[in-house]
């Protein structure tokens, strides 16, 4: 898959970086990135399960897309974050212009973790009413983002961003988002004023949480 003078390192989380230094074109970089993805999008049996994998990967070119270390691994980050968004299991080559998208998540990143901690989080409960007799049989606990300066952040924009960091990226001070729906419904449930809401409090939460579990419903 690579050369003897390329250099394959663990970048971080599931980030690797991969120094093609006999890379002579943009063509030779995008050959090297077929053969790469080839490579990992085979499947890999374990305990008689085949593991799928769809990577995505970032390209910047030396001198083109920056001169040092630091400035072609910001552009191959900014290019990796635009395949991921048009769709995994490709590769994109830096552009100018990707880097504000990238500069907007990293700092969107910054202050998913320090939000749990700040109780930035709120739910917003959602009731469901029985249209024949006007009665409140349950209710839905949706999750919201109170940004100090961007207002209400939506879950379509930070639960992908918190799930994309899990449990090996993400930092203590960041926690689980997804405990507050579950931890909130749960006591708010159990208040003495919460009678009407119904026997049971659907709970909107990530995907996946630590674990390998779904909590989807209060009682």
């Amino acid at each position: 898959m690579v050369r003897t003078a390329d250099t394959v390192a663990r970048f971080g989380g599931d980030e690797f970086v991969l120094i093609g230094t006999s890379t002579g074109d943009a063509d030779d970089a995008a050959a090297l990135a077929v053969r790469v993805m080839d490579v990992l999008q085979a499947p890999v049996r374990i305990a008689t399960i085949d593991i799928h994998t769809s990577p995505s990967i970032g390209i910047a070119m030396y001198p083109d897309d920056g001169v040092t270390m630091q400035a072609l691994l910001a552009h191959a980050d900014a290019a990796m974050y635009s395949a991921k968004q048009h769709g995994r299991g490709n590769f994109r080559r830096y552009t100018p212009g990707m880097d504000a998208g990238t500069e907007e998540r990293v700092q969107l990143e910054s202050d998913l973790h320090n939000a749990l901690a700040q109780n930035q989080f709120q739910l917003y409960y959602q009731p469901k009413v029985d249209t024949q007799t006007g009665e409140v049989r349950s209710a839905e606990a949706l999750i919201r983002w109170l940004h100090p300066t961007r207002g209400i952040v939506s879950p379509a924009e930070f639960i992908p961003l918190a799930e994309e960091c899990g449990p090996h990226r993400r930092h203590r001070r960041m926690g689980d988002p997804g405990s507050v729906p579950a931890d909130t419904g749960l006591a708010d449930r159990r208040r003495p004023d919460a009678a009407g809401v119904g026997k049971s409090v659907g709970i909107a939460v990530p995907r996946q949480r630590p674990g390998g579990q779904h909590p989807r419903r209060a009682r």
